[in-house]
């Protein structure tokens, strides 16, 4: 059973080669500077994995609970924005109805 995980394993692709050494690591272009302080904890929670199992699967457990709680966090706020827009657009058509006493909004579309 373990001869075939390891071929099951050297089918797969190939993950990109992301160094060791923490001061090789190099992480996407983060424009808005929001993910700097993860990076830090990050490589100095890995730091502290030093080879242990345990330790190791509990760090992948976490950031896949982050990834999990990102997701859910975008999911929300991304319904809560429409739900905004749709607010500002309604608020807008009744504004547009006032003032120019019209009843429908066809010509928008």
């Amino acid at each position: 059973m373990s001869k075939e995980k390891t071929e099951t394993k050297a089918e797969a692709p190939a993950a990109p080669a992301v160094s060791a050494n923490p001061a090789l690591v190099e992480f996407p272009r983060d424009t808005w500077g929001f993910t700097s302080e993860l990076r830090k904890i990050g490589l100095l929670a890995a730091s502290d994995v030093r080879g242990n199992k345990e330790k190791q699967d509990l760090y992948l457990a976490t950031l896949r609970v982050l990834a999990q709680h990102s997701l859910a966090r975008f999911n929300r706020d991304a319904a809560d924005l429409l739900a905004q827009i749709a607010e500002i657009e309604e608020r807008d058509a009744s504004l547009t109805r006032r003032q120019f006493g019209r009843g429908d909004n066809t010509d928008a579309e």
